[in-house]
């Protein structure tokens, strides 16, 4: 058998296993793997004690409910230690008609509200100050635009009106850190393409002309791959990050296959023998160490491609 055989019978097996484990995933419960999520960093109210939770338009979310939607499914009880702030949440009527979900956060501590399990996707932010009985509501509603929305809200400039109800004075905006994305965009660039550079040396790829193809290809592929990364993981989280990256991954293999098969024996070294099957071979290993070098970066520094937070 042919090396150029083989290669196609080791590419069309790889393939049927794709397909196979893509298709044996679809009866995968929906509600596996992580869910979107919404952050909110509060600043200024480091010296006050306040909960926390997020209005919703409609009275389901997920598994979260308005009370007034399912008043037989109250999620605390009287013997639950939250359960007075539940009841001041609960008996709060928004001017709008906006919606409590039942939860709540005691931010006093962490200064950050954390809804991480299926948020509302338009939202108003409702604080409640047990010392003061003051709820302070946000007047505008903001959505969430991107798989982990990240937000800061400053609230330094807050008076409370103690025993009231204060529409204002909460303003959120976007914390994603976009420059960061940018810059980790390049970095990843950089790296991939020096490790294939690199490879290509070791399997005899040293001409000039070489490596020349070597770099614009890999450009390409590789420009093609991260922006495809980042967007997956700005829109679908760090779940089909991974299953994104390995198939995005064995596609610029194949392309990258064929575009070496044809451009590298092209531009070798006069007298150097015509070794077309060679390119595929290398391609499959500079992908391999390049693959193997990303998914340990995406392992230990996650924030390389997800969101810090905060």
């Amino acid at each position: 058998m042919t090396i150029q055989r083989y290669l196609r019978r080791t590419v069309a097996a790889f393939v049927c296993i794709m397909l196979t484990a893509l298709l044996l995933s679809t009866g995968v419960s929906a509600d596996m793997g992580p869910k979107a999520s919404t952050r909110i960093r509060f600043e200024g109210l480091e010296e006050q004690q306040y909960m926390v939770t997020l209005l919703s338009p409609e009275p389901f979310c997920g598994p979260h409910t308005a009370l007034e939607a399912s008043p037989d499914n109250p999620r605390y009880t009287p013997g639950d230690p939250e359960y007075p702030i539940w009841e001041k949440f609960v008996a709060y009527e928004d001017p709008d008609g906006w919606y409590f979900l039942q939860y709540f956060q005691d931010c006093s501590e962490t200064s950050e509200f954390v809804w991480g399990y299926l948020p509302p996707a338009q939202f108003k932010v409702l604080l409640y100050f047990p010392e003061q009985d003051a709820f302070v509501v946000s007047a505008e509603s903001y959505e969430r635009y991107a798989f982990d929305s990240l937000f800061t809200a400053d609230l330094r400039s807050l008076s409370l009106l103690p025993g009231g109800m204060q529409t204002g004075g909460i303003s959120l905006h976007r914390s994603y850190n976009y420059l960061w994305q940018i810059l980790s965009f390049f970095c990843r660039m950089a790296a991939t393409v020096a490790i294939e550079l690199v490879v290509a040396i070791l399997f005899g790829y040293r001409a000039k002309r070489q490596m020349r193809a070597v770099l614009v290809v890999n450009l390409f592929t590789q420009g093609v791959l991260n922006l495809l990364l980042n967007l997956t993981a700005y829109h679908a989280g760090g779940l089909l990050l991974m299953i994104a990256y390995f198939l995005l991954e064995f596609l610029v293999f194949l392309l990258e296959a064929i575009a070496y098969a044809f451009l590298l024996p092209r531009y070798r070294p006069e007298g150097e023998p015509v070794r077309r099957w060679l390119a595929p071979v290398y391609a499959l290993a500079a992908n391999g160490v390049s693959f193997a070098a990303g998914a340990a970066i995406l392992v230990v520094t996650p924030g390389f491609l997800l969101p810090i937070p905060f």
